[in-house]
């Protein structure tokens, strides 16, 4: 069985991936599909294939697919063929130089764009300085640089990307013959300099603000005339097709020569770690544990605790000690676990003493292990588009009907089903764990548990958890609201389930009330549609008049909803 999935995994195209069912695989090997089903799920409970809670369900083998994309996937189910194909974009073989940095479409877009343009001025690029903290990333972006020579046809395949780290020599003098070369040496690497030896491609200068001022006049020389002298200066001058990227973590205005700024018109500024966008500095810090994972071929479980803290904290080093720490941790976490585990679970007492002492303990969290989240299924992008797939799934269904394609039972059927499938993601994939949340929820939970005193509303015990989480989402990512589909869908929901249509208005305004947070028509729309499924024993008479006793205005006529 797991021969023929992953034959039917390796055999699909990479524009459309295979989809392989327990029906199919039943009828290949002569057993029943029930049998199928069951082998098939053991296999993917045991993180060997993948599956993908569509309709119907999907097996493909994660191995072939993660060897073919350069990708490491989740064992976590996926919802959807849409979301995985998403994660497999992710893999660094679909990636190239500046599509693997950490924003480089929002935060670092105006530092990329200077790159490129750079790189592509006729007739041999434009000289670049590179400026920022230690730890931000410039001898990375200067790495991408290159590859994006290279990837455009700018610099041949040949051509090399040379590292000259300035800070690394006893003196100023070894540092200028290291570079410009020895003519009288009978050593080839001291002879040719890293200069020659950089010839038709990249030479970076790292701290370049350690080179002497002599050399930091040469470098002015070499931008003007193409020509340079070597260390020596006992043989001709020579020809350099060398292009520069330099980078100091010092001001340049107050650490380099007068006379090499005035030519170097292209100055980057790299922003601290604490400066970047808190998007951002969540994905890295996902980034680097899904490295560990890699390195360590198991699945990462952090804390909410762990990630809250790693993402307030302030790294002096930036970029390389959050690393560094995550290293850290990850080592920690290892020792006290069996070998043999497949997961590695990172809690607040791994991480480097001077990060525990900043941690918040103040009883803003919940139990630390019942908020654990998968580094690999947490991911803006991909929680921002499978929300829009269940907000386009609902309002297809209500064009549909709209229509005349499907009646009003055939509606409320599938939009509980989409309901359903939507709770199910926001319980089980383990993405949404924060301090934020949890104190959403333990709103939410008082809410709903005096409105099930209240009305003998038989919620069951992840209602408040759902709808903490349909809260957050709302406030995080905005869904589309002034759709006149989402308040005609609503409005429907209201007028065929009156009594639920009072329910969720008293909810919403003391979900209000305690947030002060506007619940959108999507939310509302989610909430009459749960609510549905619990409130068969309650009265309309009885919400009327309990709106009315606990001073709540009777409304006049049912609750609408407007996009106005």
């Amino acid at each position: 069985m797991l021969g023929y999935v992953q034959a039917k995994t390796r055999a699909h195209e990479k524009q459309t991936l295979a989809r392989i069912t327990a029906n199919e695989v039943g009828k290949e090997l002569n057993i029943s599909r029930a049998l199928a089903s069951q082998y098939l799920n053991e296999l993917a409970k045991e993180g060997v294939i993948l599956k993908i809670n569509s309709r119907p369900v999907y097996f493909l083998d994660r191995k072939c697919l993660e060897e073919a994309n350069g990708v490491r996937l989740s064992s976590e189910p996926y919802l959807s063929m849409a979301e995985l194909e998403q994660e497999l974009a992710k893999g660094v073989k679909s990636k190239r130089d500046f599509e693997m940095t950490i924003g480089s479409g929002s935060g670092l877009s105006y530092e990329v764009e200077q790159c490129k343009a750079a790189v592509k001025y006729p007739p041999r690029g434009l000289p670049i300085l590179i400026a920022g903290k230690n730890g931000t990333g410039k001898g990375f972006l200067a790495g991408l640089t290159f590859e994006y020579a290279q990837n455009s046809g700018i610099l041949s395949s040949e051509s090399t990307f040379q590292r000259f780290c300035c800070s690394e020599y006893e003196d100023a003098q070894q540092a200028c013959d290291a570079l410009f070369g020895l003519a009288a040496s009978t050593d080839p690497r001291e002879n040719q300099g890293a200069l020659r030896r950089a010839d038709g491609g990249i030479l970076y200068l790292s701290d370049v603000q350690f080179l002497s001022q002599e050399a930091q006049d040469r470098l002015a020389q070499l931008l003007d005339t193409g020509s340079y002298n070597t260390s020596d200066q006992t043989g001709e001058m020579r020809k350099s097709t060398a292009r520069l990227i330099l980078s100091s973590c010092e001001e340049p205005e107050s650490h380099l020569s007068k006379r090499l700024m005035r030519r170097l018109p292209v100055v980057i500024h790299m922003p601290a770690l604490s400066d970047r966008p808190v998007e951002e500095r969540e994905q890295l810090i996902l980034h680097f544990f899904c490295q560990e994972s890699d390195r360590m071929n198991k699945e990462i479980f952090i804390s909410n605790r762990v990630f809250d803290t790693l993402l307030q904290y302030e790294f002096p080093a930036n970029i390389e000690q959050l690393k560094n720490c995550i290293q850290t941790s990850c080592a920690n976490a290892l020792v006290q676990q069996e070998a043999r585990c497949s997961e590695l679970l990172i809690y607040l007492y791994h991480l480097p003493e001077y990060l525990m002492v900043t941690a918040r303990v103040d009883g803003g969290y919940s139990d630390e292990q019942r908020s654990m989240m998968n580094v690999r299924s947490f991911g803006s992008d991909t929680v921002a588009q499978t929300i829009g797939q269940y907000y386009d799934n609902i309002l297809k269904e209500y064009d549909a009907y709209c229509a005349n394609q499907c009646d009003q039972d055939a509606l409320i059927r599938t939009l509980t089903q989409i309901f359903n499938d939507y709770s199910d993601y926001l319980v089980f994939s383990k993405r949404f764990a924060n301090a934020k949340i949890d104190a959403i929820e333990r709103v939410m939970e008082t809410v709903f548990g005096v409105m099930s005193d209240k009305h003998y509303l038989q919620l069951p015990g992840h209602f408040h958890y759902v709808f903490s989480r349909c809260l957050y989402l709302q406030m995080r990512w905005n869904a589309p609201d002034q759709d006149e589909r989402v308040a005609g869908c609503l409005n429907l929901l209201l007028r065929i389930f009156p009594k639920e249509a009072l329910l969720a208005d008293e909810i919403s305004r003391m979900i209000e009330q305690s947030l002060d947070v506007s619940i959108n028509g999507f939310s509302q729309l989610l909430l009459v549609l749960g609510l549905r499924q619990y409130s068969q024993d309650v009265r309309m008479d009885a919400i009327r008049g309990s709106s009315f006793a606990t001073g709540i205005p009777r409304p006049a006529a049912l609750p609408t909803w407007s996009t106005a």
